[in-house]
């Protein structure tokens, strides 16, 4: 299986987004700059160990040469990732990876917008490094980018990080990835997509024991999102996120004394602000708590606009 490059592109995007959300932030601060550093390796890195499947050619599971024998809209001049706009077509592959991918870049693009507004206030600069794991979370989950593409995509995305063998099986809505990390720990990633709802429910283990859980649904206002992480059977990192039309909310929590509920299709839009720490925007009003416990709000225009 030959990954075309459109499609890794869009798997790329998720790797760049973490650029982005550092960039927003400015330039000033050395230990921000340290990671970004490191950020652009791992992404120079994936580059490389996608040449070779770029450089043999472009073709895929059904047999065709490249993207333009099938139907899909994307191209350099309509992708748009900003969460104000609703245009985008997330064109092949299943009902699973398309919530996905517009969920990722949506939310992106708001960690990305709120990074730019707190690096607009020197007292809330710092807080810009809070939003990193939000969007670093994502890697765990990268198979969900290529659900229902078949076991070749699969294993041409994974082989971006690792060399091995990667097992992909699907059933209707269920899917399962396993694999060896580059640690030797066997990762089983298990997806479930609920059509009615619109949602996708996805577990990863470690070993066999709990790593992360994803929870994205769509929502009467958007979009709303919950990830946490799991070490020792205690939750050591949780994110909550919705987003609206004009914006949404980013909320943090570590070290919770058990595991949270699922989310629900009617889950309120402010949701997220019962996080230990929180940044919302909606339109130009930018407000939050930050991880010291500070409130904080000013109004911001996005460079965007």
């Amino acid at each position: 299986m030959l990954i075309s490059k459109k499609r890794f592109r869009r798997i790329l995007s998720i790797f760049l987004a973490v650029l982005l959300l550092l960039v927003a932030s400015g330039c000033g601060n050395p230990v921000r700059k340290g990671v970004e550093n490191m950020v652009k390796d791992a992404i120079s890195d994936a580059i490389e160990k996608g040449k070779d499947a770029l450089a043999e050619g472009d073709k895929d599971d059904s047999g065709y040469e490249d993207d333009s024998d099938y139907e899909d809209d994307y191209s350099d001049e309509d992708d748009d990732y900003s969460y104000y706009n609703d245009s985008d077509d997330y064109g092949y592959g299943s009902p699973a990876s398309k919530l996905y991918q517009e969920f990722v870049d949506k939310k992106s693009a708001l960690a990305a917008t709120i990074a730019e507004a707190l690096g607009s206030q020197p007292e809330l600069s710092l807080s810009v490094l809070s939003l990193l794991g939000i969007t670093m979370i994502d890697l765990a989950a990268l198979p969900a980018s290529v659900l229902g593409y078949g076991q070749g995509t699969v294993q041409a995305t994974l082989n971006f990080f690792i060399d091995g063998a990667v097992d992909y099986a699907e059933n209707g809505n269920h899917y399962e990835v396993k694999y060896t990390n580059t640690e030797e720990e066997e990762i089983v990633f298990i997806a479930d997509y609920d059509e009615a709802e619109e949602a996708l429910i996805i577990t990863v283990t470690e070993d066999g024991k709990d790593y992360i859980h994803y929870d994205y649904r769509r929502t009467p206002y958007g979009f709303a999102g919950q990830i946490y992480s799991v070490t020792d059977n205690k939750v050591t990192e949780m994110y909550q996120i919705a987003i609206h039309e004009n914006g949404g909310v980013l909320g943090i929590s570590t070290d919770l004394s058990g595991k949270p509920g699922g989310l629900s299709g009617n889950v309120s839009v402010d949701f997220p602000k019962d996080s230990q720490q929180w940044y919302s925007i909606d339109g130009k009003l930018v407000t939050g708590v930050t991880g010291s416990g500070n409130k904080f709000e000013f109004e911001y225009t996005p460079q965007s606009e």
